[in-house]
């Protein structure tokens, strides 16, 4: 159903999911755990659902299930570090939504302990360094502790040197760690900063399709960058 969804965009078909995941929830024995992995599906339902709705009750749900599945997988599950990386998420979008400092704190925790969890040769990492800068770079914006800005710039550069050419991902991650330097620039005024900013934007500008929605925005920044 949630692949029928995917393809076709129909609500009706991620409501039946969300349905047919919770009933095979409370069809599991009293006194044993629910899988680590069904709580996860559910949560990914729930946290589509709220992006297409905007039900702020989906998104607290989806915390309680991931703090859940965190609590499940504590005692060396492999799933550890996933499920500390998606409650990290869900905390996050929630504090994008009500903008309650300590669901960004706490998102910061869990993701610093998913990727201490992350074996260093393991294909996650990448991204899970990528979520750190990212939520340190806004936590710098809410609070302008410049600590917070440097550590999310060390993180940038980790999940962008761990992402090869051609990645899905590289653009992204070469204007996210473009615009952490340009902060910098902007709080210190130190000019290479500037410089590597700029080089940054034009790289990840050089590898963003002509139709993509965020080539406006790289562009501009760009721009932006080299008239300062």
């Amino acid at each position: 159903l949630y692949r029928r969804y995917a393809r076709l965009g129909n609500l009706a078909d991620l409501n039946e999911a969300i349905i047919r995941v919770e009933t095979a929830i409370d069809a599991y024995p009293l006194g044993n755990p629910t899988p680590g992995n069904m709580l996860n599906v559910r949560s990914l339902l729930l946290r589509e659902r709220f992006e297409q709705l905007g039900d702020i009750k989906d998104l607290e749900l989806a915390v309680r299930i991931n703090e859940e599945t965190v609590r499940l997988t504590r005692a060396g599950n492999p799933d550890n570090a996933r499920a500390l990386e998606c409650l990290g998420w869900v905390l996050f979008r929630k504090f994008e939504q009500v903008g309650y400092l300590g669901d960004l704190q706490k998102a910061i925790k869990y993701g610093e302990e998913a990727l201490a969890a992350t074996p260093q040769d393991y294909p996650d990492r990448a991204s899970r360094h990528s979520n750190l800068e990212t939520w340190l770079s806004r936590r710098f914006r809410r609070i302008g502790d410049l600590g917070d800005l440097e550590k999310a710039i060390k993180h940038g550069k980790e999940a962008l040197a761990a992402t090869p050419q051609g990645h899905a991902y590289r653009a992204e991650r070469q204007y996210s760690l473009g615009y952490g330097l340009y902060m910098r620039f902007e709080r210190i005024g130190d000019l290479e900063d500037l410089q590597k900013a700029i080089k940054h934007g034009e790289e990840a500008l050089a590898a963003t399709p002509q139709d993509h929605p965020d080539r406006a925005e790289r562009q501009r920044n760009l721009g932006y960058g080299l008239y300062i």
